[in-house]
């Protein structure tokens, strides 16, 4: 067993790169456990592994399994199934013979070394149904009120994870399987289940502690969004109430059910230190006064990062960031056309936004829209504002950037042939800005030109630092580029270029050797193809990397 935990140690060091340590004497028996749980944690997406050291000895068992435990549904996979047997195995007699009574199958499996349920940390409402049902369609003999059976078992599961568990941190719903009637039951389980009632003697409380809640439901039956959904709301706003990160995402646009809009506006209310909010459109349309006067008159001191995923009235949007006063990350979709926005009742408010995200769907987007909301709210908040990130540029945005938003740090954005060159103006007086992400649509392959390149090349401000490349052209147009950029960066990300060879290297090199003050050169895996007989000239680091500009933000 000694040589078995050796080896194991030689593994994990080697796999996480760790310094080799002189052996531990005798002296220090303190530490050993603590530096044991250290890399176990640093593995906890390795499973596989985590089981073998679990068989190691009893100390690195002690140690793994907590861990194991702590998110037994991280995958959707067979492991499910065993799940649910393990934490059926873990009920108590009584709750065990309730079962029994109702003809329900319990395996037969010596007594549990762990109390299970104790170390759960996150939920994962998808994967844990999936393994639910695995389990009762395949531990059942019989299937007569098969209905039932799932009802049973679902409620005493949930009520023992949910009362045993030292305290969830992360509760995730999401569906997939639609037709399940396993989800039905699950549903129906988590909706009754709530936490301390009025004159009730105060008990522990495992959903307490959430700090993360991400719902994303979808369901074909009314009852759902009358009833069941806004009972869990409402349950969670009395047992739940130290959520940070709150997302709700609903994808039925075929109702108007107002128990579902109060319950969400009341478990917002109930949190005592909500930092993050999303929402989708369908909330926004319908009931955007309930959420926002939900979240300006609670949330207020601690909201830091508001997410609208679709279309919102900047007149009601205004109301909030007035009043959320430490709001520093906004991210919008979409506006509503033709809202009224009195803008003389904001002239000379202080907004807190730091970071804007207007990321609208392109498929709807005209060069002829009408931008003036985006363009308002630019306005508003640019005093404070240091990263901007937007996708099809329209005239009045980059008015507004020139006008307004000079004092940039970071700008990420979309833009094509025929807005290059009006970009180039707002770049030249842009002399705060230090990271520039630039992009462009690949259809605009044939449309870039060698005096486009040479005015952006020369519109580059020398503040910048950190410059990341993605527009659709040529080897040769990024040659003029480069020959034309006088900007001495830290790092340049370059990506897209179409023709490229081994000239390539060439290039960029004259380029980085020119400037003298690049640390880091990020290419895309084609690119890097045709630089690696060059790779080790020039004092820069030289890496594979990916666009990263419009992924989902903080």
């Amino acid at each position: 067993m000694k040589g078995n935990s050796n080896s194991l140690l030689k593994k994990l060091s080697n796999k996480l790169k760790l310094p080799s340590f002189p052996s531990l004497t005798k002296s220090k028996p303190s530490l050993i456990p603590d530096v044991l749980d250290e890399i176990f944690r640093h593995l906890s997406d390795d499973r596989a592994t985590l089981r073998a050291c679990a068989l190691v000895c009893r100390l690195w068992c002690r140690l793994v399994i907590p861990i194991l435990w702590a998110d037994p549904f991280l995958k959707r996979n067979e492991y499910g199934y065993f799940a649910i047997r393990t934490y059926i195995c873990c009920l108590d007699e009584n709750e065990k013979t309730m079962l029994r009574e109702q003809n329900i199958h319990i395996p037969e499996f010596p007594t549990t070394l762990f109390d299970y349920p104790v170390f759960l940390l996150t939920f994962n409402y998808n994967n844990f149904s999936m393994g639910l049902e695995d389990f009762v369609t395949g531990n059942e003999k019989t299937f007569l009120n098969m209905n039932e059976k799932r009802l049973i078992i679902s409620k005493v599961i949930i009520n023992m994870i949910f009362t045993r568990s030292r305290g969830i941190r992360k509760f995730d719903y999401y569906r997939s399987h639609l037709s399940s009637q396993i989800i039905l039951t699950l549903d129906h389980s988590l909706s009754i289940f709530g936490g301390k009632k009025e004159n009730e003697i105060d008990k522990y409380n495992a959903l307490n502690k959430i700090s993360t809640f991400k719902f994303n439901g979808f369901c074909l039956k009314d009852e759902i969004y009358k009833v069941t959904w806004p009972n869990l709301f409402t349950n969670m706003s009395k047992s739940a109430t130290n959520i940070k990160y709150l997302s709700l995402y609903i994808k039925r646009k075929d109702f108007n059910i107002q128990a579902i809009y109060s319950s969400i506006a009341k478990l917002i209310s109930s949190q005592k230190t909500l930092k993050s909010f999303e929402i989708n459109e369908i909330w926004i349309r319908q009931s955007e006064k309930n959420i926002f006067t939900a979240l300006a008159t609670t949330q207020s001191h601690t909201l830091g990062s508001l997410r609208l995923d679709g279309r919102v009235r900047l007149s009601i949007l205004m109301e909030l960031l007035t009043a959320c006063y430490n709001l520093h990350t906004l991210e919008v979709k979409e506006f509503y056309k033709n809202d009224y926005v009195p803008v003389l009742k904001y002239s000379g408010v202080k907004f807190s936004i730091k970071n804007l995200y207007y990321l609208q769907n392109q498929n709807n987007y005209s060069e002829n829209d009408n931008e003036y909301e985006i363009s308002l709210l630019l306005q508003f908040i640019s005093e404070n504002l240091e990263m901007f990130s937007c996708k099809y540029f329209c005239p009045e945005i980059f008015i507004n950037l020139k006008k307004y938003s000079v004092r940039l740090t970071q700008l990420r954005i979309i833009i094509k042939s025929q807005t290059i060159m009006r970009f180039s103006k707002v770049m030249s007086v842009m002399s705060s800005l230090k990271y520039l992400y630039i992009e462009s649509p690949r259809e605009e392959y044939t449309l870039f030109t060698a005096p486009m390149m040479e005015q952006l090349a020369h519109s580059l401000p020398l503040s910048l630092v950190h410059l990341s490349f993605n527009l659709s052209i040529t080897q040769e147009l990024l040659k003029v580029f480069l020959t034309g950029c006088f900007v001495h960066l830290n790092t340049l990300e370059l990506f897209n270029v179409y023709a490229s060879n081994r000239k390539l290297s060439l290039i960029i090199s004259e380029h980085c050797n020119k400037l003298g003050s690049l640390k880091t050169l990020k290419l895309s895996k084609s690119l890097l193809e045709k630089y690696v007989h060059n790779r080790k000239k020039g004092s820069y680091r030289i890496i594979e990397s990916i666009p990263d500009w419009f992924q989902e933000p903080i």
